[in-house]
């Protein structure tokens, strides 16, 4: 019997460090010259078991940093600011060219390839996740 109530409270209280999490993978930076505004790309998969919904971003390295989405519309490319992005329990945002991607302005110094750059994603729920975005050219090279 003390076996069961053992096993009980260690699934009560052992389950919640073993309940999923957020991971981004394949971050990168699209480094363009001058003070062209880079942007950004990456998988954001959401294993945290409830919806997630991406209001944000920042980094130290940059001024600003904003969501955005390419879309075409009557034959024209568009880009435009996202407020929020609904993240499903179990699904991936993928962050590509030519859909949602992140735009960063205003470097604070120089970067070059190969570099890591810190970028914090913060959700409406007050949760926050960095990742390290690694500097590639502008041809993703």
């Amino acid at each position: 019997m003390r076996i069961k109530y053992l096993v009980l409270l260690l699934t009560v209280f052992c389950l919640p460090a073993f309940a999923g999490t957020l991971s981004v993978t394949g971050a990168w930076l699209r480094l363009l010259p001058g003070d062209l505004p880079l942007a950004g790309y990456a998988h954001v998969t959401n294993n945290t078991g409830h919806t997630l919904t991406l209001t944000g971003a920042s980094s130290p390295e940059f001024s600003d940093v904003q969501l955005h989405r390419s879309v075409v519309h009557d034959g024209m490319d568009n880009m435009l600011h996202i407020e929020a992005i609904t993240i499903a329990a179990g699904k991936t945002l993928d962050f590509i060219p030519g859909g949602y991607h992140l735009m960063l302005f205003d470097r604070k110094h120089p970067l070059g390839a190969g570099q890591h750059v810190p970028v914090i994603l913060r959700f409406s729920d007050g949760t926050q996740y960095t990742a390290e975005f690694v500097v590639k050219g502008a041809t993703g090279q």
